[in-house]
């Protein structure tokens, strides 16, 4: 599912108390046209959201989104809003 206009800050706010590993997608403020995946990750200071953007290298006629995300270890569940 995407989650569609939500900002980072708002992304930062959902996943800030789930998981390591739980992600949402969302559509990217800073580059329109683009998906970005917000999701939570541990660190040396703890667990915090990261944000990463999909761009044109990571899906395409022969990768779809679904594939991108599975083959990514960081994005483990899909957070339930």
């Amino acid at each position: 599912m995407i989650y569609g206009l939500i900002s980072k800050r708002d992304c930062e706010l959902l996943l800030g108390q789930q998981r390591v590993g739980t992600f949402v997608i969302r559509f990217s403020e800073s580059y329109p046209g683009f998906f970005a995946v917000s999701y939570v990750t541990k660190t040396d200071q703890g667990d915090i959201v990261m944000h990463y953007l999909v761009d044109h290298t990571d899906i395409g006629s022969q990768k779809t989104l679904p594939d991108f995300l599975r083959s990514k270890d960081q994005f483990q569940y899909l957070a339930q809003l």
